[in-house]
């Protein structure tokens, strides 16, 4: 199987130290998604990882995204990354997703009020 590229284009263009973390995921064989990260586990990660690179981080969990080999329906749907889901650090959000699957990370499984990414 080929090797997946991935691009993260975000949505918002605000600085994140007040805002979520808001992004369309492009994969090189034409899929995409919404992937949003809530400021209160940015907030967590902050203060738990240093040199916090929130770009890198989304192109990992877009990768075990995809790795999960999401239906069309969840790629519609997007996925959240929150305090229920991500743990404290982004390796234990990427450890999470690879042991629990994308069901836990659907934007649907989330009451946040915060925008939805648009593709």
């Amino acid at each position: 199987m080929a090797q997946l590229e991935v691009q993260i284009q975000r949505n918002d263009s605000t600085e994140l130290d007040d805002h979520d973390f808001l992004a369309v995921v492009r994969v090189s064989d034409g899929r995409q998604f919404n992937l949003g990260i809530v400021k209160s586990i940015l907030d967590v990660w902050r203060e738990q990882v240093e040199n916090l690179d929130i770009d890198q981080v989304a192109e990992r969990l877009a990768k075990d995204i995809l790795d999960q080999e999401p239906s069309t329906e969840n790629l519609t749907e997007g996925f959240w990354v929150t305090l229920d889901n991500g743990y404290a650090t982004p390796v234990a959000a990427e450890q999470n997703l690879r042991n629990s699957g994308v069901l836990p990370f659907l934007a649907s499984h989330h009451d946040h009020p915060a925008r939805r990414p648009t593709s």
